[in-house]
C-alpha cells in the first residue's frame, strides 16, 4: 500500500515532480561539474603554467658548471613523474656579427618542454648550425628569420626570433655543443631549468604551528637537520611534491648540484591555484543551495496542493511518521533521478570546460559519482524539510472541514 501511494503520488502530479527533478539535476549537475573542476584544477592550472617557464633552478656548487652526463638524474628519482621537462644552459660572452653579445647554448628539444609558451617568429632550431635571436637584439640588428649570424668563428642560420619579455630577448640561442665549443667547456652546463608539476608550498602553512615558524624557516631546517622538524611535517614533505621536495630529490641524484625553487614562479602558481579553487568551491556551494531552493519551491507547492489528501490520510489513521515517510521517500526518489541526470550534465560540462580552457579534460574520480548521488539526495531531502514540517502539523479535522 505504501509503495502504491508513493508511485501514484509521483505519477499523478508528474509535472510538479518533474520541476523538482529538474531543480535537483541542474543544481547537482552544476555542483558536480564544478567539484570535478575543483578537484582537477590544481594539476590543470599547474600544467598550463608550466608552459610559460620553469619553477626549479639547478646549478653547480659555487656557481661552477655541472657535467652534462649527470642530466638524466633530474628524472631518475621518486618524483620523476612530476618532472614535465628540463633544459640545460651554458651562457658565454662572444662576438656576434662583430659585436659582443651573450650566446646561450641549450638543447632545443629539451627547451621546448620547458618554455612551450614562448612566442617564436619563424621556427625553432633544427640543427647545430641553427640559431634563434632575441626580439630586442633582432630589432637592434635588423635581423629576421633566414639571416645568417657570425657567432665567433661560426656562421649560423637564424631560424626564429624569440619574444619572452625576459632576458632571452637580449640573447642569441644556439645548440649546446656550439656554446660548449666556444666556451672551451665540452660536456659541461652552467645551469638547468626544471619544469615540475608541484603542490604550492603555501598549503604547508596551514598545517604549521606557531612553534614551527614560517614555511621558509621549516624548509631551511629540512635542509640542515630534518630530525629537528616535527615528524608529521617531515612526513608531509616526503609524501607531497612540493618544489623543495623535488629540489632535494634532484640534489641527491646529482652530486654537487644545488637545486632551488624559483620562488616567483611557485608563489605565483600557489596564489593562482588558491583563488581558482576558492572560486570553484564557492560556486559549487551556491549551485547546491540553488538546487535545494528549487526542490523547496516544488515540494512546498506539492504539499499545499495535497492538503486534502494528507488530511484524509490522517483521518483514516495514518500517523505523522507515515505521512513524513511518504514525503521523504518521494524526495529521495526525486533526488536519485535528479542526481543521475546531474551526473551526466555535470561531468559532460566539466570535460567540455576543461578541454576548452586547459586543452585537457579534468579526470573524473569514480568516487565523485557516488558523492554526487549522495549530494543530490541530500539536496532533495533538505529542500523538503520545511514542507514536511508543515505537512506533519496539519490537522485533519480542520482540513476536511475546509474542504
Amino acid at each position: 500500500m505504501f509503495i502504491r501511494l508513493v508511485r501514484e503520488s509521483l505519477l499523478v502530479r508528474w509535472r510538479r515532480k518533474l520541476a523538482a527533478v529538474a531543480a535537483v539535476a541542474l543544481g547537482t549537475g552544476a555542483a558536480a561539474g564544478l567539484l570535478a573542476l575543483f578537484m582537477g584544477v590544481g594539476d590543470l592550472v599547474s600544467a598550463e603554467l608550466r608552459r610559460y617557464g620553469a619553477n626549479i633552478l639547478v646549478t653547480g656548487p659555487g656557481g661552477t658548471t655541472l657535467p652534462e652526463s649527470e642530466l638524466p638524474g633530474i628524472k631518475d628519482h621518486f618524483w620523476k613523474h612530476q618532472i614535465a621537462g628540463f633544459a640545460p644552459f651554458l651562457p658565454v660572452e662572444t662576438t656576434v656579427n662583430g659585436k659582443t653579445a651573450t650566446v646561450v647554448g641549450t638543447r632545443v628539444a629539451d627547451l621546448r618542454t620547458v618554455v612551450s609558451g614562448w612566442k617564436i617568429d619563424g621556427d625553432w632550431m633544427r640543427a647545430p648550425g641553427d640559431a634563434m635571436i632575441g626580439a630586442s637584439l633582432a630589432r637592434d640588428w635588423n635581423a629576421r628569420p633566414g639571416d645568417r649570424l657570425r657567432v665567433g668563428d661560426r656562421e649560423l642560420l637564424v631560424r626564429g626570433v624569440v619574444s619572452t619579455g625576459g632576458d632571452e630577448e637580449r640573447q642569441v640561442l644556439v645548440d649546446l655543443a656550439v656554446a660548449q665549443a666556444i666556451a672551451g667547456k665540452p660536456g659541461r652546463v652552467k645551469h638547468i631549468l626544471v619544469s615540475a608539476v608541484v603542490t604550492p608550498e603555501a598549503e604547508l602553512a596551514r598545517m604549521l604551528h606557531k612553534d614551527d615558524g614560517t614555511v621558509a624557516a621549516v624548509i631551511r631546517q629540512m635542509r640542515i637537520d630534518p630530525t629537528k622538524v616535527r615528524p608529521e611535517v617531515v612526513e608531509r614533505f616526503a609524501c607531497t611534491p612540493y618544489p623543495t621536495t623535488i629540489a632535494l630529490s634532484i640534489e641527491q641524484k646529482i652530486p654537487g648540484a644545488r637545486a632551488r625553487p624559483i620562488r616567483q614562479a611557485t608563489e605565483t602558481e600557489g596564489a593562482v591555484l588558491e583563488r581558482v579553487r576558492g572560486a570553484f568551491l564557492l560556486l559549487t556551494i551556491l549551485a547546491a543551495v540553488a538546487g535545494g531552493l528549487g526542490v523547496l519551491a516544488a515540494m512546498t507547492a506539492s504539499v499545499v496542493e495535497r492538503r486534502k489528501e494528507i488530511g484524509l490520510l490522517k483521518a483514516l489513521g495514518a500517523t505523522d511518521g507515515r505521512v513524513a515517510a511518504l514525503i521523504l521517500v518521494e524526495a529521495a526518489v526525486i533526488g536519485v533521478i535528479g542526481g543521475l541526470l546531474g551526473l551526466v550534465i555535470g561531468f559532460t560540462a566539466a570535460r567540455a570546460i576543461g578541454a576548452h580552457v586547459f586543452a585537457t579534460p579534468p579526470p573524473i574520480p569514480p568516487a565523485l559519482a557516488l558523492l554526487t548521488l549522495l549530494v543530490a539526495v541530500a539536496i532533495s531531502l533538505t529542500g523538503v524539510a520545511w514542507p514536511l514540517r508543515e505537512a506533519v502539523r496539519m490537522e485533519p479535522k480542520r482540513i476536511l472541514h475546509e474542504a
